[in-house]
């Protein structure tokens, strides 16, 4: 029977398609046991997320399971992920190791790709002009993403909804589902690299490097092989060689 510190606690969000998430790597029912944390969980949406007291807020609510094989994250979960791993050993249960997939430090420009990206798929595509999230608080990044979507997705609505319903309500609702998101974004953006006493292993499918800004690896960074197919693939997580090598990174599965 497994015990405790065979688990891997897997940081991602719900809902993901199987190929974007850690699925084939560490499958649910596998003989290791996998425990799966939504960062989103618990997130008002209301503004930008204190990723640090989430993240002790969680590790209290994990620790009974502890000690962890390993906490597992990927881009903008790896901020979280480190964080949690830091309270994990505040509770006197660090994992062994911090695995991490295209660690992602937020900036302002990838802010305003995220909301390119939501205003495409709400069918409200339009242009985010330059500079509207730049250098500032995450407070007030946070209050002009969610102002700007609204006001997007308000106009695209006054061209196709009937005369009696109104743009704005209609807006408030559907960008509230997005609220939780931009919280995290941008609460991620804000975070205080945690220093961290548990080695940290990390796999680039990619050129970009954030991994210093996310975390103060005290304990040694191990940087994970990846081969060519890897990078060239459209679902690097899902990649039979990116499930080789984090399979290893934990000491099999």
């Amino acid at each position: 029977m497994p015990t405790s510190d065979d688990a891997v606690l897997v940081v991602e969000f719900t809902g993901l398609a199987s190929e974007m998430s850690f699925e084939a790597a560490f499958p649910s029912g596998s003989g290791t046991p996998v425990i799966r944390v939504d960062p989103l969980v618990g997130v008002a949406g209301d503004g930008p997320v204190d990723v640090a007291a989430h993240a002790r807020a969680v590790a209290h609510g994990h620790a009974g399971g502890g000690p962890y094989r390993a906490v597992v994250a990927n881009c903008n979960g790896a901020p979280f992920a480190v964080h949690l791993a830091a309270a994990l050993a505040a509770e006197g249960v660090p994992p062994g190791a911090v695995v991490l997939v295209d660690p992602l430090a937020v900036t302002g420009e990838d802010l305003s790709g995220t909301v390119a990206d939501l205003l495409a798929g709400l069918g409200a595509a339009t242009e985010v002009p330059t500079g509207l999230f730049g250098a500032g608080e995450p407070g007030r990044l946070f209050a002009a993403a969610t102002v700007f979507l609204r006001a997007a997705v308000a106009e695209r609505l006054g061209d196709v909804l009937e005369e009696d319903e109104d743009p704005g309500l209609v807006a408030d609702s559907l960008v509230g589902r997005y609220a939780t998101w931009i919280a995290l974004l941008t609460g991620n953006l804000g975070a205080r690299r945690p220093a961290l006493g548990i080695p940290v292993q990390v796999l680039h499918t990619h050129g970009r490097d954030d991994l210093g800004f996310v975390v103060d690896a005290r304990a040694g960074v191990t940087r994970l092989p990846v081969s060519e197919g890897v990078r060239d693939a459209d679902a690097p997580l899902a990649h039979p060689g990116t499930v080789e090598v984090l399979r290893r990174a934990v000491g099999g599965h």
